[in-house]
């Protein structure tokens, strides 16, 4: 896989970003031949980390946002397991989302919530059975 680290101030900080991803890069799905990890301040205090997929072009961008360091270690590994999560669902969640969901209406914005909701319990799930399975933590 080719990773890139870009918008990183601080190499202590790309480094500390780049120690955590290493180890979970063959966790991502075969699909990504292209992962861009890059730092980007946050004004939103909840905002820790995010991803942004293409499937299509075969490359996943995962982007961390200045909150990602007020997290210990582990807590900023279960994040990152999230992101990856989220590969793993994204071909299925991006074809509901353009088939079904991308109405105007109430309802269509009604029903992508509720999807939003059921995919994220999807991906907590998901990032923590691969936390289980690689680290052996519950």
């Amino acid at each position: 896989m080719n990773v890139r680290y870009l918008y990183f101030e601080n190499p202590d900080r790309e480094r500390e970003v780049c120690d955590i991803v290493t180890p979970l890069l063959a966790l991502f799905p075969t699909w990504c031949e292209t992962l861009i990890v890059q730092s980007k301040y946050a004004s939103d205090t909840t905002q820790v980390a995010e991803v942004f997929l293409s499937p299509r072009y075969r490359s996943a961008t995962i982007v961390v946002s200045t909150n990602f360091y007020e997290h210990d270690r582990d807590q900023q590994h279960r994040e990152m397991l999230h992101e990856i999560a989220h590969t793993w669902l994204a071909p299925v969640t991006d074809w509901v989302t353009k088939r079904f969901l991308s109405g105007d209406d109430d309802l269509s914005a009604e029903r992508m919530e509720e999807f939003t909701e059921r995919v994220e319990s999807t991906v907590e799930s998901l990032s923590l059975a691969m936390s289980v399975a690689i680290r052996g933590d519950s």
